[in-house]
């Protein structure tokens, strides 16, 4: 069963990656299209997901780099926040829709759905059709939640 890793297991399994593949989940999400191999297709909606969380945020720094501008003046400052933050607020838009195409893309390849709002929250936990968890369908008494695993240093 491929899952989507948790932000330590993705950076471990990405560092293990040789820089080739790294290249190819790379340039599959900066297109916005699916990878053929599962376990890379979950290491792409993670990064597609980092990817979305930046982009959201990104046209910010164009007020901020206008702030070069401060000392020409306020019409100077503001002509330069405007332009810069329609340029990079257009840059944000075309990679953050990008980012959401490929994470979505990389979803279906793994079998989790994608369909429902809540889809980035569930699937972290679900499994891919046909595989079902060894505790489904009892009750939470019979069968409490495994305690969470202590980290190796």
């Amino acid at each position: 069963m491929v899952r989507i890793p948790d932000e330590d297991e993705h950076r471990r399994r990405w560092a293990a990656l040789p820089v080739s593949d790294r290249r190819e989940v790379m340039r599959a999400i900066n297109r916005g299209v699916a990878l053929d191999d599962r376990p890379r297709a979950a290491l792409a909606v993670g990064v597609a997901r980092r990817q979305q969380r930046f982009w959201q945020r990104a046209w910010l720094i164009g007020p901020l780099v206008s702030l070069i501008f401060l000392g020409q003046g306020v019409t100077a400052f503001l002509a330069n926040a405007a332009i810069a933050v329609l340029i990079l607020g257009g840059m944000s838009l075309f990679w953050y829709r990008r980012a959401a195409r490929a994470e979505q893309a990389n979803l279906e390849v793994l079998g989790l759905r994608t369909g429902d709002p809540d889809a980035k929250a569930a699937s972290a936990t679900a499994a891919p059709p046909g595989d079902v968890p060894d505790r489904a369908g009892t009750p939470h008494a019979a069968n409490p939640p495994k305690p969470p695993r202590r980290k190796r240093r």
